[in-house]
């Protein structure tokens, strides 16, 4: 069975559904990648490297680790007579240019996409890589990439362009380049490769891709397009987020969608029609699809949590209906769906983790029993860790020129228009919700007060060249 990775804001958090146990793997400011069990607690640390773990990739019983020290580093879980338990079995010898949190796993090969180019380490063992370095550029640029199943990637090589790639003889090459006339602002992947969907600031665009198996035929069309309404001088008047639903449950043309107040199910293929909609009272800023059941979660601004169950009606219509509604006090940064029916984790801007019953309204709080047993291990975020191209908790100041930037346990204001960094000790209690949008380096922020308002800053130099 295949697993899973989540990131919650700068701890990965990690679910193997094998037997229904859950094992979360976490990365600290120090180096070190530690395995944890949710009703054991600790298992085993490794001092895996040098500086801060940056991402955590796995598929199966694989789990790769990346670091600011741009090295990689493999571990493997294996059966003994105790049980399993979890090695590491590879380390690249030398550093890999700049990683940026780009890393995918197929049955056979570990994908690393980065600054530089890209590097493709051949599973030849049972607990041995070898890395075959491949489709060396250097001036090859990542901002974001997403994978696939199947073992295709997309990059966003800048901010107009996207390239599609795949595995192929254990090489990887590349099938299609998308140029696109204005600013990429999100885009998704279905898991065959062969569906592309991207959003601007005008409207959401549906690629199809006719061949993703060769590197013959590069083609491909814009099979689709969905028009934003009422796109003024502010072109971030909308919140939006988009999902392809797991194409085993329904099949791969149907894309879930949450615009302002409203969540919608397109066919994407069929022109975006619309095959079901529910709007809300107040405004939806993330979603959350299972990949074990026909369900999604929708995360509201007030930190409410929807769960809505889908189902098929005909080729034009679906069924919609509200499961579960939870209000949380605390800000929410992250949710996913458990392999049980009823069962999801929640990470909170705290770094408290809590695993939430949504049917009985039941939860409990994993990582303060944790921090009891084990203090030293779950260690503070450093500020120099910072997770650019995936969404992560912020929070505006008084002063319109600031952000406060939550990381981790670490709280800092950024003014971006005099490029100075400080670092606060007490959380600020006016509050703001947003996140740095997937694909660009540009920071978005909307307001609780004024819900439709959106706010943005240039590209946040200082952070990149902090992080590096």
């Amino acid at each position: 069975m295949n697993s899973y990775l989540y990131y919650f804001h700068e701890r990965p958090v990690l679910v193997l559904p094998e037997n229904n146990d859950i094992t979360i793997v976490t990365g600290t400011s120090d180096g070190f990648t530690t395995f944890w069990d949710i009703k054991l607690g600790f298992i085993k640390e490794f001092s895996s490297h040098k500086y801060d773990v940056r991402t955590i990739s796995v598929l199966k019983d694989t789990v790769i680790s990346t670091g600011v020290d741009a090295k990689l580093v493999h571990f493997k879980k294996i059966t003994n007579e105790n049980g399993f338990e979890w090695i590491q079995t590879f380390e690249s010898r030398r550093q890999l240019f700049d990683i940026f949190h780009s890393i995918g796993i197929t049955d056979t090969s570990v994908l690393v996409a980065g600054n530089g180019g890209m590097v493709n380490f051949v599973d030849k063992e049972s607990n041995k890589i070898k890395s075959v370095i491949t489709s060396i550029d250097r001036f090859f640029k990542v901002k974001s990439v997403k994978f696939t199943k199947k073992g295709h990637f997309v990059v966003q090589t800048n901010s107009k362009t996207l390239e599609l790639w795949t595995l192929v003889d254990k090489d990887v090459s590349m099938c299609v380049k998308v140029d696109s006339e204005i600013i990429i602002l999100n885009f998704s992947v279905n898991s065959t490769g062969s569906l592309i969907i991207y959003s601007t600031i005008d409207g959401m665009y549906l690629i199809s891709i006719s061949n993703t198996k060769k590197q013959i035929n590069k083609s491909y069309q814009i099979v689709s397009n969905l028009k934003f309404p009422c796109f003024q001088e502010s072109c971030f008047e909308y919140f939006i987020n988009f999902e392809f639903l797991s194409d085993n449950i329904i099949n791969e043309n149907l894309v879930a969608v949450t615009l302002q107040n409203d969540f919608i199910i397109y066919n994407a293929v069929d022109s975006f029609q619309i095959v079901a909609k529910w709007k809300f009272e107040e405004q939806i800023v993330n979603i959350f699809v299972s990949k074990f059941q026909s369900i999604v979660a929708l995360l509201s601004l007030t930190n409410t949590v929807y769960i809505l169950s889908y189902s098929t009606v005909d080729k034009q219509n679906m069924n919609l209906k509200i499961i579960s509604k939870n209000l949380f006090k605390n800000d929410i940064n992250d949710l996913i769906f458990h392999l049980m029916d009823s069962l999801v984790l929640l990470e909170f801007c705290n770094n408290m983790i809590v695993e939430f019953d949504y049917k009985r309204r039941k939860y409990t709080k994993f990582t303060q029993k944790l921090l009891k047993k084990y203090p030293k291990t779950l260690r503070k975020t450093s500020t120099t860790n910072f997770n650019i191209n995936y969404k992560n908790h912020l929070m505006y100041g008084e002063n319109s020129n600031q952000i406060l930037y939550i990381c981790g346990n670490d709280e800092f204001t950024f003014d971006w228009e005099k490029d100075e960094l400080n670092i606060v000790k007490k959380h600020l209690k006016f509050g703001y919700y947003g996140y740095i949008n997937n694909g660009t380096s540009k920071v978005y922020a909307i307001t609780r007060n004024r819900q439709n308002m959106f706010k943005s800053c240039p590209e946040i130099v200082y952070f990149k060249k902090y992080a590096q």
